[in-house]
């Protein structure tokens, strides 16, 4: 079974000679899948030009309005990087000279077999095709330098909070800046920790920090337990969790914003804590911001365990978007 030739590209064909129209749609580029479009001067060509791509552009130089060398000059405004290719009878060789000065990439001379217009038109598509594929890893490589800047900017930026986590012993000092700069580490809007109070399965979970909730979940926290739907699951289970909608419309945590994920906190094989993270806009996490996430989590764990020799007993201060602090409701965590 034969199938259709894959379309290698849009010639535009402009003319108002019959013969040559004629010579163009029967030189065989229509079987390589090559999509002819003929219009009759330079205003329509214009025309065409803004209305849709085209791969090449062949310009008679006798035109009812005006010359190719119009259009070429028109061509170098509207695409640039588009080939234009001169057709041009003997005697003007002068008007060929011109048109490669203003930016034509090639020339047929008329009359010419459909063999030699083939060739010629052939040719400038394959320019065409190696011209977009340069550009195309082009703008790979600059996509890749920027997604590199912006590694090592996250890197530097768990590499801080990495610091300030050893430097500062006070639960109160370190909580509120940690869910902030964990929030600006991920680029996500609001952020939450709670730790567990009791012993499963009476267990209850306590907020005791987070960046900027709302209020109504902070006095919400502050007079019962932390009741997302969520960190519930996180505790019990002990994995992290990316949930986003429609699948997160099921929790009340839906209120919060679009993409939430959940990480536990781990000491000695027990989960102890959930630290939450939630993006008000529909994009989700990528698996570096997961991990950059986890491993700034995991820093907290002496510091909050109760078992381990850099926890103390305080009550843990919070911060809101400007800054400013809350004293949250919290217990020791089991």
């Amino acid at each position: 079974m034969s199938t259709a030739p894959l379309a290698r590209g849009r010639l535009l064909l402009v003319t108002h000679d019959m013969d040559l129209i004629r010579a163009i749609t029967e030189s065989g580029l229509a079987p390589d899948g090559v999509e002819i479009v003929a219009v009759h001067s330079v205003q329509e060509a214009i025309l065409e030009v803004t209305r849709r791509p085209y791969d090449v552009i062949l310009v008679d130089t006798r035109l009812p309005d005006l010359s190719g060398r119009d259009l070429i000059a028109a061509i170098q405004t509207l695409a640039r990087t588009l080939p234009v290719v001169l057709i041009a009878r003997k005697g003007e060789e002068r008007e060929i000279v011109q048109a490669l000065r203003l930016g034509a990439t090639d020339f047929i001379l008329w009359p010419a077999s459909e063999a030699e217009i083939a060739q010629v038109v052939r040719r400038n598509l394959d320019r065409q095709r190696l011209r977009l594929a340069h550009q195309d890893a082009l703008a790979q490589v600059r996509r890749l330098r920027k997604e590199t800047r912006r590694v090592e900017r996250q890197l530097a930026a768990l590499q801080s909070i990495a610091r300030f986590v050893s430097e500062t012993p006070r639960r109160t000092l370190l909580l509120p800046k940690f869910m902030q700069a964990l929030v600006g580490l991920v680029q996500a809007q609001r952020s939450w920790l709670v730790l567990r109070v009791g012993e499963p399965p009476a267990s209850t979970l306590r907020l005791v920090s987070y960046y900027n909730l709302p209020p109504g979940w902070v006095r919400d926290a502050a007079h019962s337990t932390w009741k997302d739907g969520l960190s519930e699951l996180v505790l019990l289970s002990g994995e992290a969790l990316l949930i986003q909608r429609p699948a997160l419309e099921k929790f009340p945590v839906r209120t919060l914003g679009q993409v939430a994920l959940l990480l536990p906190l781990r000491w000695g094989g027990n989960t102890f804590g959930v630290v939450g993270l939630m993006r008000t806009t529909a994009h989700s996490f990528t698996t570096l911001e997961q991990r950059l996430a986890e491993v700034a989590a995991t820093l907290l764990t002496g510091h909050l365990h109760p078992k381990s020799s850099a926890w103390t007993r305080e009550a843990p201060a919070s911060r809101g978007p400007n800054g400013e602090e809350h004293d949250a409701a919290a217990s020791d965590a089991a």
